[in-house]
């Protein structure tokens, strides 16, 4: 009886999501953005990096001097990923380095992943929210 050997073996491709607001306007306004991980892979997140710039004179801002607070969550499984909404270099970095996650993130396949940004500023911000990592593929042949 001849017995079939099946391998098994994870490839990970380089990949970036991006949830951009093209206006968060001033004074609490509190705005939700989303990125849809595809059925296909998981994304295990590693870095994240923010731009922000002036709505109105499109000059960069710097994230510690800029008044933002953001909450991350899965909407699919339900699971929120801090107790309250923290400051932006927290989890996204300086403009000159970008924030390497302690602990990488796994965001399993279907899952929908939303960022809640409040900006606290006088004034309304373009921000760009950049999420860097990899999708992690099954791939499964016979040997």
């Amino acid at each position: 009886m001849d017995q079939i050997l099946v391998q098994r073996e994870r490839i990970k491709e380089f990949y970036v999501y991006e949830v951009d607001y093209l206006s968060l306007a001033a004074s609490g306004s509190n705005v939700a953005g989303t990125f849809l991980v595809d059925s296909t892979a998981n994304f295990v997140m590693q870095r994240n990096m923010v731009d922000l710039r002036s709505n109105t004179t499109g000059t960069w801002q710097d994230p510690a001097q800029t008044p933002i607070t953001i909450t991350w969550q899965n909407v699919t499984s339900g699971r929120s990923y801090m107790s309250a909404a923290v400051a932006v270099p927290s989890l996204y970095g300086s403009a000159q380095l970008p924030h390497i996650m302690g602990a990488m993130l796994v965001i399993p396949a279907k899952s929908t992943f939303a960022l809640s940004t409040t900006n606290l500023s006088a004034s309304a911000i373009y921000a760009r929210f950049t999420h860097e990592g990899y999708k992690e593929y099954l791939h499964e042949y016979v040997a």
